[in-house]
């Protein structure tokens, strides 16, 4: 079978063709197109809907949860390339219009998992599918100051990549790592803070992450900036909008704290203050002894610019990890 071509801006080209749901069909469904066995449409109140054709007919309860809803149908009518059938289904809703495109990605992800299968598509297969997805996306505390700081300066990196796929297959920060990118044998840690050059470290950070492998800090001074920042959602959405693999960057963030489904709560546009420092791992201030028994020490730093490398090692930093020079910033400071 060769790869559908379907990606969320095809999807969404496609439901935008549509032109919103018609009071006088009498489908259920709107099909926009369909990805592999399956077919994206418009339900008709609206709603951007996944359909999953069944052999079987479902006997079990809908879910719902991360923005979306799962119904078992004992028989749909399709109508899709002058074909009219009908047929037991699985229907997956997108139950919040904010996160329509997150919810696109998941769908090309849904439907090209059940295409490739080698079983047959039964309403359980559905179900494993979308039980991952809802666990990632639920609704969850908000992220902590700290927490939506971080997250913004990695996926800030991320933005200004000239192949970000490479740069995303680095990316260890939302796996716990010690170090939050490591790409060709060098590490990058990307601290954010609103203080200039003092940030909260773990000594797993600074002791030696990546072992004897050369490993640097980045220190990203950040302020509110309403009218030139950019909020954590619009650089998730920027950057699910760049890479080859979307649902895998989706499952990346969502990892790191952030759900589509909440994205209301980092509206706050952040902008840089001024350029970054970047430091070596090995100057970045440490406890030098602890009492036997003490582990996961995490503290506060306060960095000597003195100790920041010259222009010369952060432009061929930039390079190493995002093939591009550092970027420029004008008198206002604000990220591009």
């Amino acid at each position: 079978m060769t790869e559908d071509p379907a990606t969320a801006r095809v999807l969404r080209a496609a439901l935008e063709r549509l032109g919103g749901p018609r009071a006088k069909d009498t489908s259920d469904y709107q099909i926009a197109m369909p990805i592999g066995l399956c077919f994206v449409g418009l339900s008709r109140g609206g709603s951007v809907a996944l359909l999953v054709p069944l052999d079987t007919v479902p006997v079990a309860a809908g879910r719902r949860g991360g923005g979306f809803a799962l119904s078992p149908v004992s028989r749909m009518a399709f109508e899709h390339d002058s074909r009219r059938w009908e047929q037991a289904a699985a229907t997956l809703e997108c139950t919040e219009s904010n996160m329509i495109d997150a919810f696109l990605v998941l769908v090309v992800d849904i439907a090209r998992r059940l295409s490739a299968s080698t079983t047959v598509v039964t309403w359980q297969s559905v179900v494993e599918c979308v039980d991952e997805w809802q666990t990632l996306l639920a609704r969850r505390d908000p992220m902590t100051i700290e927490q939506q700081l971080g997250l913004w300066a990695e996926l800030w990196v991320v933005s200004l990549a000239s192949d970000p796929d490479r740069l995303v297959a680095a990316w260890r920060g939302p796996e716990a790592e010690a170090t939050d990118f490591f790409l060709n044998g060098v590490a990058l840690e990307v601290k954010a803070s609103r203080h200039r050059l003092s940030h909260h470290v773990s000594q797993q950070q600074v002791d030696a992450p990546v072992g004897e492998h050369d490993a640097y800090l980045m220190s990203v001074w950040l302020g509110v900036d309403p009218g030139h920042g950019r909020s954590l959602s619009e650089l998730a959405d920027e950057a699910l909008g760049r890479v080859s693999d979307p649902p895998a960057l989706l499952k990346h963030i969502a990892l790191a704290g952030y759900s589509p489904v909440d994205r209301d709560h980092y509206g706050v546009r952040f902008a840089l203050l001024e350029a970054p420092r970047w430091f070596a791992a090995s100057t970045i201030p440490r406890v030098r002894t602890v009492d036997p028994g003490v582990s996961q020490l995490r503290y506060v730093v306060a960095l000597d610019p003195e100790c920041a490398l010259d222009d010369d090692r952060v432009r061929r930093l930039w390079h190493h990890f995002c093939s591009a020079d550092p970027p420029f910033y004008n008198s206002t400071v604000a990220a591009r």
